[in-house]
């Protein structure tokens, strides 16, 4: 049976390759491929290691890249490692920083019209501001 797994977080090559290595010698698994442009993996288990198999992958790729999130696609839920990873989230981090660059824009902005309309500093000072 072939289990389809997506390793959410998951940028490093060598890692990959790691990780690859790792799940093809588990017990039961015929063969495992990463493929890291989509950030799957795809593994060929026998039948009768079906079972255990999402929480052997998970340590695997914890041990070779920690912040990587294991999610079975065939439940489509992650794993046991998403449950620890769940408090780490990069999104606000890139809604804080769109924030900071707005108001450093709007900033750069306003001294550039003040500098234009209350200082007579000639025409390529505000000019070099904007």
């Amino acid at each position: 049976m072939v289990r389809e797994y997506t390793l959410q977080g998951l940028c490093c090559a060598h890692c990959a390759a790691e990780i690859e290595n790792g799940v093809k010698h588990l017990d039961g698994v015929l063969s495992s491929c990463v493929n890291l442009m989509t950030s799957t993996l795809s593994v060929e288990v026998a039948d009768a290691h079906n079972d255990g198999i999402t929480s052997e992958i998970e340590k695997i790729a914890r041990k070779f890249e920690p912040d990587v999130v294991v999610i079975d696609k065939r439940l489509e839920q992650p794993g046991a490692a998403a449950e620890k990873a769940r408090g780490h989230s990069h999104a606000g981090k890139s809604e804080r920083a769109r924030i900071f660059m707005i108001a450093a824009g709007a900033a750069i902005f306003l001294a550039g019209l003040i500098a234009d309309n209350f200082f007579s500093v000639g025409e390529y000072v505000p000019l070099s501001i904007f």
